[in-house]
């Protein structure tokens, strides 16, 4: 007699059996779901017992949608009265000894306002604030953070978050960031993520690497980043001394970059809305041979200025082998500024500089913006590796000492309409807009007033296959110089021809009053 059969009987008996218990209790047992948690500071203490910033920074599930409340302070005891400060009063500061660091990402921090309550670091070789994950920082002062490293990459002073930072009526301090090693991110750092930043004010911060790179003196991002009714400043130590901000590089070949902002992915956009950016540089000096790029913003995929201002930024090298590009912006793409108000800005290199206010490889598209005051030997305000679009832009007192004082595009099609081109100068060549383009390049210029410009091909220059000139007024124009553009003595208008078949069509427009040293020369067109 086998046992075969009992033992295949049961067998089959028992998995369904096994799998309709299993099914009961599945059914019986809901996922647990537990409630996000408002984690109450009620004292500023720093030894992590109950009640402090640190116990509910180690506490809080942003798994779970938990906040750290720092409204719910009680006993000031032992806070610090931090009364006159460069950014405003402060009534209370908590200072923590050494870096705070969340348990979770996905953290939100509520403080009761950054004129109120203030996280500050004590002797502060350290990073104030740090996220394994994304974090969320809403009105608060973040400040006195002083990290001294010697590691390869090293992010954020004030401020990391391993994902996407946001941050809403937040104010940043006092946040250097110094390494031997790559540098990147003086006030804020996302190592992978975006940063969206709305009523955020940051002076006094600064990346330095004195063997890698550094990027973004005051934000750094991999994604995108965004500013909304924000401003970056260097800041006041008092009323006889300045702050700093930037990113700064003294040795190796190592770049700066984005003395203000910087956002590093190839397809990540810097995006400024109703903000600024005042007194940024990116500086390459000591022994570094690397370049600068963008002394106030960097963007890897683009950069995008809407009702915003760049104001006297610069990038510099001194090395006699390394290059500036971007006085206020550099762009690995494409450039948009929609009434964007940049002046004052400067790239400078014993080398080669180029873009004094812009510097982009892709399309440069100005609409309604001020563009003065810039500096750099190619393109004094804009330079363009991708052309230019217009409309109604003001170019006014750039310089650039060999080519294009006003705007030098290097490749790419050139439209301008409605442009006040004025008082811009070259000694070199094309004092308002050289547009060179391409053997296969368009540029139109129409409705525009070209005038007081300087330089050889002082009003406008265009070695392009067709140029167009329609109802302008180039006037006033004058190469005082004495330089000449292939031969031709050029001061209002200079055309080349860019290739064979090349045309030029000039319609309904005011050329009077340039000239060449002491003689009338309003239009030359050159082989």
């Amino acid at each position: 007699m086998s046992s075969t059969p009992v033992s295949s009987f049961h067998t089959s008996r028992r998995k369904p059996l096994a799998a309709c218990v299993a099914a009961v209790f599945s059914l019986a047992l809901p996922n647990l779901v537990h409630a996000a948690v408002d984690w109450q500071v009620t004292n500023c203490k720093d030894d992590g017992s109950v009640g402090t910033f640190r116990w509910a920074a180690a506490n809080a599930n942003g798994v779970n949608g938990d906040t750290i409340n720092l409204k719910t302070i009680t006993d000031f005891s032992n806070c610090y009265t931090d009364a006159t400060t460069p950014t405003g009063t402060v009534a209370d500061v908590i200072l923590v000894g050494s870096r705070v660091s969340l348990a979770t990402g996905g953290v939100t921090i509520n403080g009761p306002g950054p004129a109120d309550l203030a996280i500050g670091g004590v002797n502060g070789n350290f990073r104030i604030i740090s996220s394994p994950g994304s974090l969320t920082v809403n009105d608060l002062q973040v400040k006195y953070a002083e990290p001294n490293k010697s590691v390869a990459n090293y992010y954020g002073a004030c401020i990391y978050a391993l994902g996407d930072v946001t941050l809403k009526n937040v104010t940043l301090a006092h946040c250097y960031l110094s390494n031997t090693g790559s540098a990147k991110g003086g006030a804020v750092s996302s190592f992978e993520g975006k940063v969206t930043m709305t009523d955020v004010n940051i002076s006094r911060s600064k990346v330095t690497s004195s063997s890698g790179n550094a990027f973004g003196g005051a934000v750094y991002s991999y994604g995108d980043m965004t500013m909304t009714g924000s401003r970056v400043s260097p800041g006041y130590i008092s009323s006889t001394s300045k702050g700093v901000l930037g990113a700064y590089v003294t040795a190796g070949t190592g770049k700066a970059s984005g003395g203000a902002l910087h956002a590093h992915a190839g397809t990540a956009t810097v995006y400024l809305n109703n903000s600024s950016v005042y007194s940024a540089q990116a500086y390459v000096g000591g022994t570094g041979t690397g370049a600068a790029l963008g002394g106030g913003t960097w963007g890897g995929g683009a950069v995008d200025l809407t009702d915003s201002t760049i104001s006297g930024a610069k990038a510099k090298t001194v090395s006699t082998t390394s290059v500036a590009y971007g006085g206020s912006v550099y762009s690995a793409g494409t450039v948009d500024l929609m009434s964007a108000f940049t002046v004052e800005s400067s790239a400078a290199s014993a080398f080669v500089s180029r873009g004094g206010v812009v510097f982009s490889k892709g399309l440069t598209t100005a609409n309604y913006s001020y563009i003065a005051t810039g500096q750099a030997d190619y393109g004094g305000g804009v330079y363009s590796r991708g052309g230019i679009n217009s409309a109604y832009s003001f170019f006014f007192l750039n310089y650039g000492s060999f080519f294009g004082g006003a705007v030098d595009v290097a490749e790419g099609n050139s439209y301008l309409r409605g442009a006040t081109v004025v008082s811009n100068s070259s000694p070199g060549c094309c004092g308002g807009l050289d547009l060179h383009g391409g053997s296969t390049s368009q540029a139109t210029v129409t409705q525009s007033t070209i005038a007081y410009n300087g330089g050889a091909g002082a009003g406008l220059y265009s070695k392009s296959f067709t140029t167009n000139l329609f109802n302008n007024t180039i006037i006033y124009n004058s190469n005082s110089t004495g330089n000449t553009i292939g031969g031709s003595q050029a001061a209002g208008v200079t055309v080349v021809q860019a290739n064979t078949g090349s045309t030029l069509n000039i319609v309904s427009n005011l050329l009077s009053g340039n000239i060449y040293g002491s003689t009338k020369n309003d239009l030359v067109v050159g082989a």
